[in-house]
C-alpha cells in the first residue's frame, strides 16, 4: 500500500510539473507573441508617426452626419473609432490604431482653405513683383480681375529660409508649408527605413516641373483610403462600390471647378459626369479627342478625306497620332508653323480651315518654350462654323487660367486635355473634358450606342465612364487628381486669390531671378552667350518655364555633368556628342549654335530662391568649363601682370 501511494504521489508530482512546464511554455509563447506583436505595432506606429504625422489635406468629417470632409470625399474613420484612441493623421482620411504611449485621439484639423505655414506680408522687393494688369497681352490667359495690390501674393525671405533645402521636399508636403519636414524621401520597401538624408536625390535641385511634379502630400493622403478601406469597384452595386463611385463623382466636380470656376456650383452631377472622361494618361486623352472628332463626323461627300488643322509644335501625343492616320490615308493634316517666339498666328490657323475640316487642335501652352497660344481667337471661329476645337492644356493647369469663359481661354472650346502629374497628382491619371452636346451638333453623331470603343475610339471593353472609356476606373488616382484640383481652386487665407494664381506669381518671380543670374554671369564676358527662347512678353508665356540657349555649348554634355546636382532637361533631344535638335526649337528657327546648347528650366511652387541661386551657379560653372572661359580670364590676367 505504501509503495502504491508513493507511486501515485510521484505520478501526481510529475503531472503537476508537466502541467506547470506546459503552462510556462504557453505563457512564454503568449508573451513572446505579444512582445513581437507589440514590437511590430510600435514599429508601425513610429513609421506612420514619422511620415504621416502632421499631414494636412482633407478634413476628417466633422461637417456632416455622412462623415464627408470639406471637399466632399468620404472618410474611413468613424466616431466610435476615434473614441477608441486612433492615431488619425491630420486630414488623411485613414486611421492607424495606436498604443497609449502614442498621443491618442490626435486629429489636426484644417479649414477648407489650404493655407499653411507661410508669410503673406508684402515684400515686393524680394521677387520684384509686378501687378498682373501690367502683363496682360492680346491673348493672355491671365484673368484680368486681379486687385490692385499684390500684398497677398508676395513671399518673404524668412519664408524661404525656413524651407528644407531638399529639392524634392515638396513630395508629400504642402508647397507653402514651411514647418513640415520628413527624414528622407526614399524608403526601404521591406523595413520602411529611411534612406540617409544625404542621398543624392536630396542634394539635387529639381528644376524639371514641366517634366513632372512631386505628389502633393495632401493628394497622397487623400488617396490612401481608396487603396485600403474603399477598395471596391465603383461599378459594383453593393456597399463596397458606393464610396468609390461617390468619390469619382466628387473628383469630376473638382476638375470642373478649374474649367468653370464661376458656374460649377450650379452644375448638377449629371453635367460633370458627362463632361469629364478619366483616362490613363494625357496621350490617351489627346488621342481620344482626335478619334471622337473623326468618328462623330459623318462620311464626307465624294469620299473626301476629313481634314485636321494643328501646329508644328504640338506634343507627340497629337503629332504621332496624326502621322499614323495620314499614313493610312484616313485624314489630311495641315501643320501651321509658329513664329520665332513659338506662337502660332490665329489668322493663319483660320486660313488653313477648309470645308472638310472636322477638328482644330492647338495646345494651350508649349512644354518647351512655355509659349501660350491664341486659343481665344481661334475657338470662337471654329464654334461659329461647326468645327470641333480641342486644346491640350497639360502644361497650363496650375500656372495660368484654364477657365472656359471670357476671362480664361474661351467658352467656345469643345475638348480639353488635363494631366494629373503636371499639377501635384500621380502619374497614370488624366482626363478629357468634352463639352456636353458638342458631338451631336452640326450633323455629328455621338458614338455611344455600343460605347465609344465600338466606334473605333481607342479601347474596346466594358461600359465604364458612361460607355465612353472602357476599363475599371482607377479610383485612388482619380481621387488624387480631384484633390490636386481642389488645392489649386482653394482661396488664399485673405480670400483674394485662388491658390494657383499665388503659385503662378511666385513662379514668375523665381523664373525671372534665374534668368537674370544666368545673363549677369556672362554680361561682362560676352552677353551674346545667353539667348532666351520663346516669348519675351510675360503675358504670352508660362510663368514657370525658361528655355535658354548657350552659344556653342553642348547641352547633352552639360546635363551629364550636372545631373546629380541640378535636375533639368535639354530643349534639344541631343546626345553629348551632338544630335537631333528638338522639333520645337527648329520650328522656332532658333540658331543652331544656341539650339544645341538649350536647357529647359522649369520651376514649381516649392522652388526656393536659394535653390535657383545655387542651380544658376552650378550651370554657370559648367558652361565656363566647356567654353574654357576661366582659363582665358586667368591667361589675360597673367598677360596684364607681365605688362
Amino acid at each position: 500500500t505504501t509503495s502504491t501511494k508513493m507511486q501515485r504521489d510521484t505520478a501526481t508530482a510529475a503531472t503537476i510539473t508537466a502541467a506547470t512546464a506546459a503552462a510556462s511554455a504557453i505563457s512564454y509563447l503568449f508573451l513572446a507573441a505579444t512582445s513581437t506583436s507589440k514590437a511590430e505595432e510600435l514599429k508601425k506606429q513610429r513609421y506612420y508617426r514619422d511620415h504621416f504625422d502632421g499631414l494636412e489635406g482633407y478634413n476628417d468629417g466633422d461637417n456632416g452626419d455622412n462623415g464627408d470632409n470639406a471637399h466632399g470625399y468620404p472618410t474611413c474613420t468613424t466616431t466610435e473609432e476615434k473614441e477608441e484612441g486612433d492615431f488619425h493623421s491630420s486630414n488623411t482620411n485613414f486611421s492607424i490604431k495606436t498604443a497609449a504611449s502614442i498621443e491618442t485621439k490626435k486629429s489636426i484639423k484644417t479649414t477648407h482653405s489650404v493655407e499653411t505655414g507661410y508669410t503673406e506680408e508684402a515684400d515686393d522687393t524680394i521677387y520684384d513683383m509686378v501687378d498682373d494688369r501690367e502683363i496682360f497681352g492680346s491673348h493672355s490667359v491671365y484673368s484680368d480681375d486681379v486687385e490692385d495690390s499684390d500684398s497677398d501674393i508676395s513671399y518673404d525671405a524668412d519664408d524661404q529660409s525656413r524651407r528644407s533645402k531638399s529639392p524634392l521636399r515638396s513630395a508629400l508636403q504642402s508647397p507653402n508649408d514651411a514647418d513640415f519636414s520628413i527624414k528622407g524621401l526614399v524608403f526601404d520597401a521591406e523595413t520602411h527605413a529611411d534612406v540617409d538624408p544625404d542621398h543624392p536625390l536630396n542634394q539635387c535641385i529639381y528644376l524639371d516641373y514641366n517634366g513632372t511634379t512631386p505628389i502633393d502630400r495632401r493628394v497622397f493622403a487623400s488617396m490612401i483610403p481608396y487603396f485600403t478601406l474603399h477598395f471596391g469597384n465603383p461599378s459594383s452595386s453593393h456597399a463596397y462600390g458606393s464610396a468609390p463611385k461617390t468619390a469619382i463623382s466628387k473628383a469630376r466636380r473638382s476638375i470642373m471647378e478649374l474649367l468653370q470656376p464661376n458656374t460649377f456650383q450650379d452644375m448638377d452631377d449629371d453635367t460633370s459626369d458627362e463632361s469629364i472622361i478619366f483616362t490613363g494618361c494625357g496621350t490617351e486623352a489627346d488621342n481620344m479627342a482626335i478619334y471622337l472628332a473623326l468618328n462623330s463626323t459623318p462620311t464626307l461627300k465624294r469620299r473626301k478625306k476629313k481634314h485636321i488643322v494643328t501646329t508644328n509644335v504640338e506634343h507627340p501625343a497629337i503629332t504621332e497620332c496624326l502621322k499614323v492616320l495620314e499614313s493610312r490615308g484616313e485624314v489630311s493634316v495641315t501643320y501651321v508653323p509658329v513664329n520665332e517666339e513659338g506662337i502660332v498666328s490665329a489668322r493663319r490657323v483660320i486660313q488653313a480651315i477648309t470645308n472638310e475640316t472636322v477638328l482644330v487642335t492647338v495646345m494651350l501652352a508649349n512644354n518647351e518654350s512655355g509659349a501660350l497660344q491664341p486659343i481665344k481667337d481661334i475657338a470662337p471661329f471654329c464654334r461659329k462654323h461647326g468645327i470641333l476645337f480641342h486644346t491640350d492644356a497639360a502644361q497650363a493647369v496650375g500656372k495660368v487660367s484654364i477657365a472656359l469663359d471670357a476671362k480664361g481661354i474661351s467658352p467656345d472650346v469643345d475638348m480639353v486635355t488635363i494631366v494629373g502629374h503636371k499639377f501635384g497628382a500621380p502619374k497614370g491619371i488624366a482626363c478629357l473634358y468634352v463639352r456636353p452636346g458638342c458631338l451631336r451638333e452640326y450633323g455629328r453623331k455621338e458614338p455611344t450606342s455600343q460605347g465609344y470603343g465600338s466606334a473605333g475610339t481607342l479601347l474596346l471593353g466594358g461600359g465604364q465612364e458612361g460607355g465612353r472609356r472602357a476599363g475599371t476606373e482607377n479610383t485612388p488616382y482619380i481621387v488624387g487628381m480631384g484633390c490636386a484640383a481642389d488645392i489649386l481652386n482653394a482661396s488664399t487665407s485673405k480670400k483674394r486669390h485662388k491658390r494657383w494664381r499665388k503659385n503662378a506669381s511666385k513662379m514668375r518671380s523665381i523664373r525671372s531671378r534665374l534668368l537674370s543670374k544666368l545673363k549677369e554671369a556672362f554680361r561682362d564676358i560676352d552677353p551674346d552667350i545667353v539667348r532666351e527662347n520663346g516669348p519675351k512678353d510675360p503675358a504670352l508665356r508660362l510663368p514657370n518655364t525658361l528655355s535658354i540657349g548657350f552659344k556653342n555649348v553642348q547641352s547633352g554634355e552639360l546635363l551629364n555633368q550636372i545631373k546629380n546636382t541640378v535636375a533639368c532637361s535639354a530643349g534639344s533631344a541631343c546626345h553629348a556628342s551632338g544630335g537631333k535638335v528638338s522639333d520645337v526649337l527648329l520650328a522656332m528657327k532658333v540658331p543652331m549654335n544656341y539650339a544645341k546648347g538649350t536647357l529647359r528650366l522649369s520651376v514649381g511652387p516649392s522652388t526656393t530662391i536659394d535653390e535657383v541661386d545655387r542651380a544658376a551657379d552650378i550651370i554657370i560653372g559648367e558652361i565656363k568649363r566647356q567654353l574654357k572661359i576661366e582659363q582665358s580670364e586667368e591667361k589675360s590676367a597673367m598677360e596684364e601682370g607681365e605688362t
